[in-house]
Formats: structure tokens, sequence, C-alpha cells
């Protein structure tokens, strides 16, 4: 059974300024869990959540009238500059509340299972990368493909507790995965790479084929590539192109017709 829920399904206690907390998230996700795990009837549970706490805006009143911390930085950088880092930090820290709060749960429980956690974009802090720009971080540089691809990077985490643990070799099978030395991959590989990380290797043709294609072509970002012969380019070999234009075209019938035959 699959279930959708959004943003109207919690209430304004349920929010810290106007969108959903991390903490409200947290124990739904807890008790979404609870409720299938009882039921024994119930296979495996798949869920993926979309924090939206965190998201921009980044002003001073995007929580309201709660009082934001200000950061203390060595560095010198205006005050609108320091204002969208600190309201970005105040998400951050309910953001790792919410990890430590999800790992020590499921640490407890005696069903293995694994969280991803992983980003879709950088923040937008402020106009023209504002903030980096002060902070003289190398962010919203479009000089060349690596910088292009280091302004949209986010870090990825995989964790697994103890039952899961004792179930997967992830060191050895993170040797398998082939993963390119500096573990940068499209977000769109992460769901077949887990798969593959449990051992569902050929269980779906869609799955196995994106595996494959991130084993040559890790990073495709509109016509920036990073391959894995080649290393950043702005142009595909043909070969490299028809295999890329194949999962785009099978990933867009998949969202559009759901089952493709």
């Amino acid at each position: 059974m699959t279930e959708s829920i959004f943003s109207e399904a919690f209430t304004k206690e349920d929010k810290k300024g106007n969108m959903v907390a991390d903490s409200v998230l947290t124990q739904r996700i807890i008790e979404q869990f609870e409720e299938h795990t009882n039921d024994n009837s119930k296979g495996p549970l798949f869920s993926y959540i979309t924090s939206i706490q965190n998201h921009m805006p980044y002003t001073v009143r995007k929580y309201g009238d709660l009082p934001i911390p200000e950061i203390q930085i060595s560095k010198t950088i205006s005050q609108k500059a320091k204002d969208f880092v600190s309201v970005y930090m105040e998400g951050i820290r309910d953001a790792n509340q919410m990890i430590k709060d999800l790992t020590d749960y499921f640490e407890a429980q005696d069903k293995p299972v694994v969280v991803v956690f992983f980003g879709d974009h950088l923040p937008n802090l402020g106009d023209n990368y504002l903030s980096y720009k002060e902070l003289g971080l190398n962010v919203g540089d479009e000089t060349s493909v690596e910088n292009i691809v280091n302004t949209y990077s986010t870090p990825f985490v995989i964790w697994t507790n103890e039952k899961a643990a004792q179930m997967i070799n992830l060191d050895e099978k993170k040797v398998e995965l082939d993963l390119p030395e500096d573990n940068r991959i499209n977000a769109n590989y992460l769901g077949g790479m887990i798969l593959e990380l449990l051992g569902y290797s050929g269980q779906d043709p869609f799955f196995d084929y994106i595996n494959e294609l991130r084993k040559e072509v890790p990073i495709i970002y509109k016509e920036n590539y990073k391959t894995v012969d080649e290393g950043y380019v702005k142009e595909l070999e043909e070969y490299e192109q028809i295999k890329v234009s194949n999962f785009k075209n099978w990933e867009y019938y998949k969202m559009r017709f759901e089952k493709v035959e």
C-alpha cells in the first residue's frame, strides 16, 4: 500500500515559522514505523521523507518572533550575510537533532533499519551567493564544470542500526559498489545504489541499468558531466550520450506511467 502525506496534514502548532518542524516530522516518522511494525502481516517499510523546515527563505523573520542566536564568525562579513547564515544554522541545529533522535530510536529497535540522509541542493544564502562569497567559499563560480558541480553538491549519509549491520557487511559491500574515489555521485543514483548495497541487484531492470550507468557517468547535471574515463566534461562520448538519453527517457516514462513494460 502506498500512502502520501503532505503539509496539509499538519496543524499550525506543528510548524516552526511557516514550515513543518523537524521535531514534529521526527515523531511522525517514528509513529509510522511503530504502526507498520506492530502489524506482523506487513512486509518491509519504505519511507521517503522530505524535511522542509530548513528551506529558504533565510531572512530574519523566517521563524516569526522566535529569537535566532547570531553565529560567531572569525571572518568579517556584512550583517545581511551573517543574518542569512544565522537563520540557516538554526535549521541545521534542528536537523542535527532530528538525525540524532531518529538514529537513537532506530538503534534501540530489533528490526533492521537503514536510513539515508541527503540534501537536494545548497541553501540560497542571498542573491548572487552573497554569504558564500563573503565567506570566501567556492560556490557560484561557473568558470568550469567542476566548479558548477561544487555549487550543487551536498553530502549524503548512509546509516544502519546494529540489527541491520549484523546482516550486511557494509565495508565489503561498499567496495563492490565501485564508487568514484571522491564518492561523488548524482542523487538520482542513490536509490539504486542502496538496493545494490543491500543485496537486491537483479530485482528491477531500471535500477540495475542506472547502477551500471553510475559506474560510467557518476555525475549528470544539465550539460555538465563527470565520467570515469575523462573526468569533468561538457560533452559526452556518443555511446555515453545514448546511455544517458536512455536513462532520462526511462525515468520519464516510469514517472509518467508508473509501470513500463
